[in-house]
């Protein structure tokens, strides 16, 4: 737990990094990050290599779907899906349709009860969620 004075500093440290008369190269942007300032070998950077989210509560019969997701956004997070990105453009990222919600009106509600079904009923269950 950081002290919100940390993340408030930051947060006013990139205002004022953005907030030039010429706008900033992504060399100058880059430039000014925590990797260039002399507190970054006092760092440590961890990485996440398992998603436990993805497997808590799974059932055995998707239990290889889940394990497949799960290292494409593996993949997703680690920049190995689509093509090269230098920073300066979009990338494209093609998902499957088995991960797009399709035919509905309301797709935050459809995301909603697929995330969490039946929770208008075990809203109130501090172990549901």
């Amino acid at each position: 737990m950081t002290h919100k004075h940390g993340f408030e500093a930051v947060d006013r440290s990139l205002k004022d990094v953005m907030r030039v008369v010429d706008p900033r190269s992504r060399a100058d942007v880059v430039h000014a990050s925590l990797c260039s300032s002399y507190l970054w070998s006092s760092c440590k950077v961890l990485t996440l290599t398992k998603n436990m989210r993805l497997q808590a509560g799974s059932e055995d019969t998707n239990v290889y779907e889940i394990r497949k997701f799960s290292e494409w956004i593996q993949k997703f997070g680690d920049g190995l899906v689509g093509d090269p990105n230098d920073g300066d453009t979009e990338v494209d990222i093609e998902f499957t349709d088995d991960l797009l919600i399709q035919h509905v009106t309301n797709p935050i509600a459809s995301l909603v009860d697929i995330t969490y079904p039946d929770l208008q009923n075990r809203l109130w269950d501090p172990n549901y969620l």
